[in-house]
């Protein structure tokens, strides 16, 4: 059983007694191992005395006589041990003897090594006498509790009770604990018989009244008087729910004047009458009398509430009780008690106090402890002993709050910033301070350090855990701290809690440098890489691309350093296109966010390997040599798209699909508007050198020339200008031109082989033709050697030499006299009569190459004019004769 833990503490021990045997020596109640209560009979008025062990353990101290033990009259008698080994004994309810273990030389730090050895020794068998109510509890119950409690029976549940034997009902190996606690009793030798009147309850009261009212295990006594003039022989008694019948109780007979019943199978709230009549000797019945009658109240009164104002308080001294809402439909409540103790129903602090029908309390000179929870209960006692109790629990708090963590910004986040974007506004947040009474109420206060309210003084906020300043007028370069203290609901203040401190900066970073020049061209080959810098740190920017034609496949950006962003955007691109990026959501460490800026760069043509915009001449020699040496970094194909705009997906070698690629792009750039009108080139370099026949004009370069451009503009009636094409080894073309037969354009790109550059000449005129050059030499290093612009004729000449028909024919008085000379030569035009005769000269001497033309107006040599007839014209030169015939009209 759980005795010998029960009793390592404070206890208190109840019992009624009645012996009734003045020979018997002794008599043990309660015998413990460490502890002996017997009474001494040897005595005349029986002295109780009790055993308890020495400070040493070598023996027991012998108390002397504490109280006594009436014959053969119920007695009660309790015995309790506070926490300082303080022995207190009550007879009947009240004090009448003190013991300190200390004092006498006992011992005040044993334990029950075994708990309970035995009660009842010799007492309650053999006819001695009787033992009752025997009561153990876990403290040391004070005269009011035991008065009050005496003369009734328990119901077992009472707190703190940890045995309880009343002996009501017949045992056979056990006598059952009633408290709960299962500390059974087991049975010894000549036990004795259950001892059920109880009339420990109302022998004790030494008068006889009327009961109205019977509580839980109560039995009724019933008891008549009368008197005859000659002598009562026998008794009836019957219980009726009227007076007079005997509806509950049949009649019965006794030889006695009082009887016992038993009330445990009435009902509750039902009005009982006992009733009885007299048999005399003669056989005469009496009338039959009643009682005022009886009630039943096995209910415990209902349990109302208890208040002590609050659920903590810092007082430690004293307290305040008031309890409402207790009733009882039964007997009634006679009484009301309270108590104070650290669990509820327990007394350990203040012991149960009878405070009448009173509704509240003062408990003063109290010393309470921080921290801990009391429990102020109070019990209702109805007329007939059932109690109920209500507990109200209060906490001594003298222990000021916990802080928590204050965190500030102007974002309303979670996040503690050491910096703030504005000069006005800002918000506080801080994880709830911890108290065992809770927080009453937060004040909030911004300072220059912490603990301070300089800036904005201390401002009670109520239970809120945030708070929104405005109106501030913070200034930049000065550390600020938000401070928070907490009150609780006992009025303990906590320390201050600060944040980390912050800096106020209200400007917004911005780009101060890029690296790569915005609307610069760059290779669709190369990645294009930039450098942003910034004003000021920050702590994270976001970059988007986007491009014209073709989104780049990616766009990678890293924060290097809080000022520098490296951005990449992954080539190849797509020729001619334009990309840009944007450097958006830039933030500081005071969270002002930048305006976004974007830059813009065009990607390079495909082919235009100088990056000048065109695809020119000194693109031509790079894309060739790049072919014949294999160097990759020229490579152009294959492509995907349309030119301009082709997106190269090279593979890594050179083949047609590269000459295709470059081919695309040089016509596409070749045929925009204005490219094949001759520019009027400033003259760098030797005046150019030019030559024709009548089918080829002859261009011939500066020494070192590797490369040329050369623009011809023309009129497209009068002749028609085209370039020699020619293939280098039968794999790419040495020359590409591109010619506007119709406005009279051509434009040709040459890798020069031999030193002149030709064109083919078609006249479509017997006369001088006018063209306009502009030209541009490279040398093998794309290194420009000469350019310039120039204007020059083309003479259309002859294959052959000719003497044309004259016209017209016949005439009068003028003719035409056409004539080829496919060279320069010395020549002679005359004109003769029909007899061979000279008439007229028309030219003697050298002429030039070409087709010319003579004029006769029919005068002869001396200016005079001829007779009509036929005339001969002849043309003579040191390798041509040729005569031909006209008429002359008049």
């Amino acid at each position: 059983n759980s005795l010998t833990n029960s009793f390592n503490g404070s206890f208190t021990i109840e019992f009624w007694i009645k012996h009734s045997n003045q020979g018997q020596g002794q008599i043990w109640p309660i015998n413990l191992l460490n502890f002996q209560l017997a009474i001494d009979l040897r005595d005349q008025d029986g002295a109780l005395r009790f055993n308890i062990p020495l400070e040493n353990q070598s023996g027991f101290y012998e108390s002397d006589k504490l109280t006594t033990l009436e014959y053969d009259m119920w007695t009660h008698f309790a015995v309790s041990k506070d926490q300082n080994f303080i022995y207190k004994i009550y007879k009947n309810g009240i004090l009448v003897n003190t013991l300190d273990a200390a004092l006498v030389g006992a011992a005040t730090n044993y334990n029950f090594r075994q708990g309970v050895f035995e009660i009842s020794q010799d007492i309650g068998h053999l006819g001695i006498g009787y033992f009752d109510e025997v009561r153990f509890w876990s403290y040391a119950r004070t005269e009011q509790e035991i008065f009050s409690q005496m003369n009734s029976e328990l119901t077992g549940d009472e707190p703190s009770l940890f045995g309880y034997w009343n002996f009501n009902s017949t045992w056979n190996d056990t006598i059952y604990d009633l408290s709960g606690d299962e500390n059974h009793a087991v049975r010894h030798t000549n036990l004795g018989e259950p001892y059920n009147v109880d009339t420990w309850q109302t022998d004790f009261s030494n008068s006889v009244s009327d009961i109205s009212w019977y509580g839980q295990n109560r039995d009724a006594k019933m008891i008549v008087y009368g008197s005859d003039n000659g002598s009562i022989s026998k008794y009836d008694f019957s219980v009726g729910a009227s007076p007079g019948i005997d509806d509950v109780i049949p009649w019965f007979k006794t030889d006695t004047n009082q009887v016992q019943i038993s009330l445990a199978n009435l009902n509750e709230n039902i009005q009982f009458y006992s009733n009885a009549r007299m048999y005399d000797t003669a056989g005469n019945i009496s009338q039959i009398v009643s009682s005022n009658g009886f009630k039943i109240d096995r209910t415990r009164p209902q349990s109302g509430s208890v208040s002590t104002g609050s659920n903590f308080q810092f007082d430690a001294s004293s307290m305040e009780i008031s309890w409402s809402g207790f009733s009882d439909s039964g007997s009634g409540i006679e009484r009301f008690e309270y108590a104070l103790g650290t669990q509820p129903g327990l007394g350990n602090v203040v012991s149960r106090v009878n405070a009448n029908l009173g509704m509240s309390a003062n408990l003063n000179d109290l010393s309470l402890e921080d921290g801990v929870t009391y429990y102020a209960s109070v019990y209702a006692v109805d007329k007939v002993g059932n109690e109920s109790f209500a507990s109200s629990a209060i906490t001594i708090d003298q222990t000021p709050p916990t802080v928590g963590a204050v965190i500030s910004n102007d974002n309303g986040t979670g996040v503690d910033s050491q910096w703030s974007s504005s000069k006005n506004n800002l918000f506080a947040s801080w994880s709830p301070f911890e108290d065992d009474s809770g927080i009453d109420f937060y004040e909030i206060a911004i300072g220059t350090s912490s603990d301070a309210d300089n800036v904005s003084m201390w401002k009670n906020i109520g239970n809120e855990t945030s708070y929104q300043f405005s109106e501030l007028n913070l200034q930049e370069s000065i550390t600020y701290y938000v401070n928070v203290r907490a009150t609780d609901l006992t009025g303990n203040v906590s320390a201050v809690a600060s944040s980390n401190g912050f800096l106020v900066d209200t400007t917004a970073p911005t780009i101060s440098a890029v690296s790569v020049q915005p609307n610069s061209t760059v290779s669709l080959f190369d990645n294009l890489t930039v450098k942003i810098i910034l004003s000021e740190p920050i702590l994270n920017a976001d970059v988007v691309s986007s491009a014209a034609i073709t989104l780049p496949s990616r766009t990678d950006y890293t924060l290097v350093d809080s000022i520098t962003i490296d951005v990449i955007v992954y080539a190849p691109f797509t020729s001619g296109d334009e990309i840009s990026f944007t450097i958006q959501n830039h933030t500081d460490r005071a969270g002002n966010i930048g305006l976004p800026s974007a830059y813009y760069y065009n990607i390079g043509y495909l082919a235009d390997y100088d990056l000048d915009g065109s695809i020119g001449v000194s693109d031509f020699n790079q894309f060739v040599t790049g072919w014949f040496s294999k160097d990759l970094k020229y490579e152009l194909g294959p492509v995907t798209g349309s030119a301009p705009n082709l997106k190269p997906i090279l593979d890594g070698a050179y083949n047609s699909q590269d000459g295709m690629a470059f081919y695309y792009m040089w016509h596409w750039d070749n045929g925009q508007a204005g490219k094949l009108v001759a520019k009027r080139r400033p003259l760098e370099g030797d005046k150019l050198v030019l030559n024709h026949t009548n089918d080829q004009l002859l261009i011939s370069p500066p020494e070192s020339t590797y490369g040329s451009e050369i623009i011809i503009n023309y009129p497209s009636d009068q002749i028609q200008i085209l370039s020699e094409n020619s293939m280098i080894n039968n794999a790419v073309m040495k020359t590409l031109s591109k010619t506007d037969t119709l406005s009279g354009q051509i434009l040709s790109h040459s890798l020069l082989e031999s030193k002149d550059i030709a064109f083919n000449l078609d006249f479509r005129a017997r006369k001088d033709v006018p063209i306009q050059i502009s030209y541009e030499f490279i040398d093998e290093q794309n290194q420009k050697v000469g350019s310039g612009y120039t204007d020059f004729v083309l003479t259309p000449l002859p294959t052959e030499f000719a003497l044309k028909q004259n016209y017209p024919n016949p005439f009068n008085p003028v003719t035409t006299i056409n004539y080829d000379l496919p060279n320069d030569a010395l020549i002679d035009i005359m004109i003769y009569d029909i007899l061979g005769r000279e008439v007229k000269s028309l030219h003697r001497g050298l002429k030039q190459a070409g087709y010319h033309t003579v004029i006769w107006d029919s005068k002869d040599n001396k200016g005079g004019p001829v007779s009509a007839g036929i005339y001969f014209y002849q043309i003579r030169s040191k390798e041509f004769v040729k005569t031909k015939k006209m008429i002359l009209l008049k």
